[in-house]
């Protein structure tokens, strides 16, 4: 029994550190593609400045309401509130 507790309480506090790194993850991602200087921001920097590889930033990305650039080779992203899809500017 008390290797079952210790295992559950292991789990409990790095799924909560976990929780916790997302969530100042998901602040810096904010605030590098809400600023004024740019609009949209490279994979690369997105990864580079948060520490985590492409597929946890692309989940996180889509957490805080980000898109993926649709042109052709560019793996770029912008806040949806910033730059709609383009489909979307059309249906009002």
């Amino acid at each position: 029994m008390g290797t079952l507790g210790s295992t559950a309480l292991k789990h409990f506090l790095e799924t909560r550190r976990s929780a916790g790194l997302d969530k100042i993850r998901k602040e810096h991602l904010l605030k590098m593609l809400s600023g004024e200087k740019f609009t949209w921001r490279s994979m690369e920097n997105l990864c580079s400045a948060i520490g985590e590889d492409e597929e946890t930033t692309a989940a996180l990305l889509l957490e805080i309401g980000a898109r993926k650039s649709q042109s052709k080779g560019k793996d770029n992203w912008a806040l949806i509130s910033r730059v709609p899809f383009p489909d979307d500017t059309s249906a009002n």
